[in-house]
């Protein structure tokens, strides 16, 4: 498919967006650049789903012609420049924020109004009361620094300011999947910067992961279950396109699901990228690619995903205590050499913004990581910024009686 900028002209105003149409629109390729020939090119080659399915992702949120709710054009390049600028972690997340800040102008968008999207100067905590763009700022401002104080009354913010649930979704999903953006492309640049065995540096600070509020359902190797904010699809008044979201999805009856349907689009796309990652031959074993998932919801505070994903992590690795010990003390509490790089970049890619460095891709090559399974670590951890995002945000989790 030919790139085309968000409002239906020829990506245009950025080296990066006119890159991105040379080399068959793959956006992130762009923002990163690197070899055609080089490492970094052939691993991600290796994950083909993985490229295909974040670009895809990409169109199914900003092309017009895709648009499956009403929330429009210019209110998603808002959303997703405010969200790009709270990640700027180094030059690809600059790269990015870039894009978007290039795409909305594109849009005829005047530069004050590009401008308080950026810095979110007409948030809903500075606007007037049921103002539109103000709310939409404040929850992607939400999904980007505090996705665990989000509640169910943030949606009913949204709805007083003229936003139905469908377009609540999608701005969900935009806030989300540019989370996920920032921690790749600041993932990857780290491999393009640095394609050789790197010079081991002093490593940087481990963050301790998320303090839980008083009273929630603590981080758990059990089963629980999730409660949506907002009305899941009900499938027997399902479109075409969304029974086809729904029937690629994990599990259609799922009410997280049923409720990510209602903008069926990037649902499916998404579940492509979701397989392309933890599922690819080779490359990093699949228990540590959950680790990493289970890293992230340990810092991002999603105590459900952390739930699902630390339980496959202690299965398929058979390291029940110490994917245990990360649960209750967090990515510091040592696992020895191998877990304890892996954990440490993972968490560290994980903050807003990212700051994963050269000292903790130094600490993997050391080991003996290969650029695919460093890639996978990349892909992985940045995957469950997106995850983690739609979960905190969307609803709340549950304890399962006597579920273990």
């Amino acid at each position: 498919m030919t790139s085309t900028a968000p409002g239906g002209t020829t990506n245009a105003g950025t080296d990066e967006a006119d890159e991105a149409d040379e080399r068959g629109a793959d956006l992130i390729a762009a923002l990163v650049p690197h070899p055609a020939d080089g490492p970094l090119a052939a691993a991600r080659a290796q994950r083909p789903d993985v490229v295909s399915g974040t670009q895809d992702s990409y169109t199914a949120l900003f092309d017009p012609r895709l648009a499956q709710t009403t929330l429009t054009t210019v209110e998603r390049l808002q959303a997703a420049l405010r969200v790009a600028t709270l990640h700027d972690g180094g030059p690809a997340t600059r790269r990015l924020a870039g894009h978007y800040r290039a795409a909305l102008i594109a849009t005829g968008a005047p530069e004050a109004f590009v401008d308080a999207a950026a810095t979110g100067a007409g948030r809903a905590d500075r606007g007037a009361p049921g103002d539109r763009s103000a709310a939409l700022l404040d929850h992607a401002t939400l999904l980007a620094r505090a996705p665990l104080a989000a509640t169910a009354d943030h949606h009913r913010r949204l709805a007083d300011a003229g936003l139905s649930a469908d377009e609540a979704v999608t701005l969900s999903q935009v806030a989300a999947y540019v989370s996920y953006q920032a921690r790749l492309v600041h993932g990857l640049d780290l491999l393009a910067q640095h394609p050789g065995p790197a010079q081991d540096g002093p490593a940087g600070p481990v963050p301790d992961g998320a303090e839980l509020p008083e009273g929630e359902i603590p981080f758990t190797l059990d089963t629980l279950e999730w409660d949506p904010w907002l009305p899941p699809l009900d499938p027997d008044w399902a479109t075409e396109e969304q029974s086809a979201g729904l029937a690629a999805s994990p599990d259609a009856s799922w009410p997280y699901f049923r409720l990510l349907a209602r903008d069926p689009h990037i649902l499916r796309h998404r579940t492509g990228t979701d397989r392309g990652i933890f599922r690819g031959a080779g490359g990093l074993p699949r228990a540590e690619r959950e680790l990493a998932a289970t890293v992230a919801s340990r810092v991002n505070g999603c105590v459900f995903c952390a739930s699902v994903h630390s339980r496959l992590a202690a299965r398929l690795a058979d390291r029940r205590a110490d994917v245990q010990r990360l649960l209750d003390h967090g990515p510091r509490a040592g696992f020895g050499a191998r877990w304890d790089a892996l954990v440490a970049f993972a968490a560290r890619l994980s903050t807003t913004a990212p700051t994963a460095d050269a000292g903790d891709l130094a600490r993997l090559r050391a080991l003996g990581l290969s650029e695919l399974e460093i890639v996978d670590l990349v892909q992985a951890t940045a995957f469950f910024a997106w995850a983690n995002r739609l979960m905190l945000t969307l609803g709340e989790p549950r304890r399962v009686p006597h579920a273990a």
